[in-house]
């Protein structure tokens, strides 16, 4: 089993400065979205917290916004969607109040389906943004992003991470996304060439697999399926993670 990255996609403008807007853009990817791969986005705002990312794509995918994270006005949240239908596909993300926004996007394969293990948020005032420890039982991918409001900053992505986006829009929202393949615990930490207050979230994910574990006749009339979802532990062995009954099974 196996993940790797296809490619990163930035917003349209870099840096996109000019002020607020309700959406913000990816640029048309290097090659086109696979079917079958998932779309990662790395989202920084200012303005409104009460305003979360709504994330959609020119093909139709369905998006969920994994995790979001607020210190004052400053925002970071990561989306993801698996992708159904692939293409020269945009990514857009809306917000119901127009702000001042940043977003890169990450294309990963994978050999099965990725399940979120642990996330991880941090927040405070200092030249050293981290979030705290991602708990990662059987984690092969980490994801994670920062937002600071202080322009014209050096940024330095977590020692043995790989920088995805960094952006910022005039002086209110800047960006850093980074990823890692790896295992084990981590404590992604950037480094800022000053102390500024900052935001940060972080994502841990698994390669799981789903699998048919019982087959027979229920307790009364009737004849089921069972399957579950089973996920790597740190030992690289495949336990069970949740049971679902498929119609038929009588209990």
């Amino acid at each position: 089993m196996s993940i790797s990255v296809i490619q990163k996609i930035p917003n349209t403008e870099i840096p996109k400065r000019g002020g607020s807007a309700l959406t913000i853009t990816t640029s048309v990817p290097d090659v086109p979205i696979t079917v079958g791969s998932y779309s990662f986005a790395f989202h920084a705002q200012h303005y409104n917290p009460s305003e979360l990312p709504v994330f959609s794509d020119s093909g139709g995918n369905t998006w969920e916004r994994i995790i979001s994270y607020a210190n004052g006005n400053d925002i970071v949240s990561i989306g993801r969607c698996k992708v159904v239908t692939g293409g020269n596909i945009i990514i857009t993300a809306t917000l119901g109040i127009a702000s001042y926004q940043t977003m890169g996007v990450i294309e990963v394969s994978s050999d099965a389906d990725l399940t979120v293990t642990d996330t991880a948020t941090g927040s405070g005032s200092s030249t050293t943004p981290a979030t705290a420890q991602l708990d990662a039982t059987g984690a092969q991918l980490y994801l994670g992003v920062i937002n600071w409001p202080v322009g014209g900053l050096t940024v330095t992505p977590p020692s043995g991470w790989t920088e995805i986006h960094k952006d910022e829009t005039y002086t209110d929202t800047c960006h850093d996304s980074a990823y890692l393949i790896d295992s084990g615990n981590k404590t992604p930490t950037w480094a800022l060439s000053s102390s500024v207050a900052w935001v940060a979230v972080s994502v841990a994910l698994a390669e799981s697999i789903v699998t048919d574990v019982y087959s027979g006749k229920g307790i009364g009339r009737g004849i089921g399926r069972g399957i579950m979802r089973m996920v790597k532990d740190k030992s690289g062995l495949f336990l069970p993670e949740k049971k679902i009954l498929v119609p038929g099974w009588a209990m």
